[in-house]
């Protein structure tokens, strides 16, 4: 369309409605994230399920005290439901429904009535969901490179292999699955060497290192992608938290950044391993970054260049919480705390109501604005100078942990791609830490690297949607130290 011969306020008139169209689009992005998000917390309550399978497959059968053989019999005389509560089913029948492989419809033999002869008309039907289990099997490929020869000596000619793991038995989905079972199952390498050499493989805790050393040197190209892509964000709001690492060459406490996008963008994750918890190490990975950062407050962030930062009302809420958890209900009836939260509470109604609405985020930002929200706020702020508590007290540092960091907790109020809540990176670093548990520590730095590389594709693929050891076979078969940025930017998971 030419725009030259409109006039300014034609101009404006179409900006005007395609920014419109912009905040629709973002309201329904934010609301097809939400969805993700509640699939993903269903996911993670099955992967913790699996723990305890993966242990039973992987442990020793010393390590394994219950006897299986006899667990039936054991419970079959208690309790004919064990676990389950009253009212409720065994299962989630949304998350059956969302992953069933196959239908099978059963239909009666007979057409018509057997008493009149009527032709029979369907009333209804009755569904079950019936869960199969396969087995994990290794298959063997044998590889013949025939080589052929010029009969007069002009050279001699084969197939050039492309193999992402030359002179090695590894494959991409060996690999892939090696390193699921590591951080998806938490499976320490030692246990799985077990299981390996069980089926016949003899692959060495070594070998499965190496394995994973590899696959991260041909994913690292793609995970600097993610990360540019993280900086890069359309909404200019990330989200940031850390947790602590064991690193057993480095004798000490090391760390494990997470940084990754709002709802409002293509969910990203990025794991960034550090020797230490320094603002050094966030003021290097978000070099050039310039944008809203949420986080938990940790004064780390604080020290960032070109960033507003944007404090979490939830980790506000919950030192009053921890106040209020042991009082009775009289000791409710006047406690500051109990006010204090109930005051947050109003604001996370509001919230939740404009999220039910499918408010676009700049209706939020106008929303937060009005008088009305803004009153509340500043009861919240008089009531906070108000409190009169020891500085030592437990209610004391409640009041002054957002006291002392006030701008920051209204930062929110500039922008509605700005959640009030910095759950969703409490939620990406919890996979880590589950996993953790059970891996317990990276040997060396180079190791932690590769792990974060690793599970920034992990997760940032099951964000997508995809099952993260398929996407990472696709990964492995596909990229090459000669891919280009173009060729590396159409393989993620938002493109695809």
């Amino acid at each position: 369309m030419d725009y030259s011969n409109l006039s300014k306020e034609e101009l404006l008139a179409i900006i005007k409605q395609r920014d419109e169209k912009i905040d629709a689009l973002e309201a329904k992005i934010y609301e097809v994230q939400e969805e993700k998000n509640k699939v993903l917390k269903k996911l993670e309550e099955v992967l913790e399920k699996k723990y305890i399978e993966s242990a039973r497959r992987f442990a020793k059968k010393t390590e394994i005290k219950t006897n299986v053989f006899n667990e039936a019999e054991t419970h079959s005389n208690v309790d004919k439901h064990p676990g389950r509560k009253i009212n409720t089913t065994n299962f989630d029948y949304e998350y059956l429904e969302a992953h069933v492989d196959n239908v099978i419809t059963l239909k009666p033999e007979e057409k018509v009535c057997k008493e009149c002869g009527e032709l029979l008309v369907k009333v209804g039907e009755d569904v079950t969901y019936k869960v199969s289990y396969k087995a994990a099997k290794l298959l063997v490929t044998k590889v013949i490179n025939e080589k052929y020869v010029c009969p007069i000596g002009h050279g001699i000619y084969q197939a050039v292999k492309d193999d992402p793991f030359p002179h090695s038995i590894c494959t991409p989905s060996l690999a892939a699955q090696i390193m699921a079972d590591k951080f998806l199952l938490g499976v320490p390498y030692y246990r799985q060497s077990q299981y390996y050499y069980d089926e016949g493989i003899k692959l060495s805790r070594q070998d499965l290192c190496n394995y994973q050393m590899r696959a991260t040197e041909i994913l690292e190209k793609y995970y600097d992608r993610l990360k540019y892509h993280l900086l890069n964000t359309k909404c200019g709001v990330l989200c940031a938290d850390e947790t602590t690492l064991k690193v057993v060459k480095e004798k000490k406490t090391c760390y494990m950044w997470v940084y990754l996008t709002s709802f409002y963008d293509n969910p990203i994750y990025v794991y960034d391993y550090a020797l230490d918890r320094k603002a050094d190490n966030p003021i290097k990975f978000l070099n050039g970054y310039k944008g809203y950062l949420l986080t938990d407050a940790y004064q780390a962030y604080d020290k960032v260049p070109n960033i507003t930062n944007c404090y979490c009302w939830v980790h506000a809420r919950r030192n009053f919480m921890d106040i209020i958890k042991g009082l009775g209900e009289k000791q409710l009836k006047s406690s500051k705390a109990k006010r204090m939260v109930d005051m947050i509470d109003e604001l996370f109604d509001s919230e939740r109501n404009y999220r039910k609405n499918k408010l676009t985020p700049n209706q939020i930002k106008l929303e937060r604005n009005k008088k009305d929200y803004l009153t509340k706020i500043d009861k919240i702020k008089h009531y906070l100078d108000n409190i009169d508590a020891a500085p030592t007290s437990s209610l004391g540092k409640a009041r002054d942990y957002m006291l002392k960091r006030w701008a920051g907790f209204l930062s929110f109020l500039k922008d509605g791609h700005i959640e009030m809540s910095n759950n969703i990176s409490e939620r990406a670093v919890k996979p880590f830490v589950i996993a953790r548990k059970n891996f317990l520590f990276s040997f060396s730095s180079n190791g932690a690297r590769s792990s974060a590389i690793y599970f920034s594709i992990q997760q940032t693929a099951r964000a997508n949607g995809f099952e993260p050891a398929d996407f990472v076979i696709m990964l492995l078969e596909k990229l090459r130290p000669t891919s280009t940025i173009e060729e590396i930017d159409s393989l993620m998971p938002w493109e695809i």
